[in-house]
């Protein structure tokens, strides 16, 4: 037996990976554009990272564009050379997809 089928993401997070690289003590973001599929419309309820040491982010609603979406705003906040990894999980309204997680790396260099 075969089962044919579409799958549809939760959302489409671009880029789907947050990359953090740079000098230490310049200034290091990265911008993260979250988009609901029509299907599966929602809000953002709770944004926390798994550790949060290394990082700050700021989660903004676009709800004048088309279609609404979301900008997750990403800043280094470790000042010395490293690297690090951390993982920020969405909270969203969504029964499909209560959570949606964003995996961020950090290498800041000398």
């Amino acid at each position: 037996m075969t089962l044919t089928g579409e799958v549809i993401s939760a959302a489409d997070v671009n880029p789907r990976v947050a990359r953090l690289t740079g000098q230490a003590g310049d200034t290091i973001f990265t911008d993260l554009t979250i988009t609901p599929p029509a299907i599966n419309k929602f809000d953002i309820t709770d944004v926390r990272a798994k550790d949060g040491t290394n990082i700050s982010f700021k989660m903004e609603k676009k709800v004048k564009s088309d279609p609404n979406h979301f900008m997750l705003h990403i800043s280094n906040i470790k000042p010395d050379p490293g690297r690090y990894f951390d993982k920020i999980t969405l909270k969203t309204t969504s029964t499909i997809s209560p959570e949606i997680d964003i995996r961020v790396f950090g290498i800041i260099r000398e």
